[in-house]
């Protein structure tokens, strides 16, 4: 009777150690996706901003340097409508 109780009892313990198991893999895959979703989001943003800025036809008018200060007067000449 006493072998039959140990039996069950670590049966469900592996099933248990078995359900950890597999959610801690869902939660670690779901974590490492977001992640991932987020760099792929910021780095197609910059991408976008490089294409628009460097798109952009500009003249530069005036430059200023003041200590670590640095003012630009900048006038567009052409480039593409957004």
């Amino acid at each position: 009777m006493v072998y039959r109780k140990y039996i069950q009892k670590r049966g469900l313990s592996t099933v248990v150690v078995t359900l950890i198991m597999v959610l801690l893999g869902i939660v670690l895959i779901s974590v490492v996706w977001v992640v991932v979703k987020n760099l792929i989001s910021s780095e197609s943003e910059v991408a976008e901003a490089r294409s628009k800025f460097f798109s952009e036809r500009v003249d530069i008018k005036n430059v200023n340097v003041n200590n670590l200060d640095v003012n630009l007067s900048l006038t567009k000449v052409g480039g593409r409508h957004h």
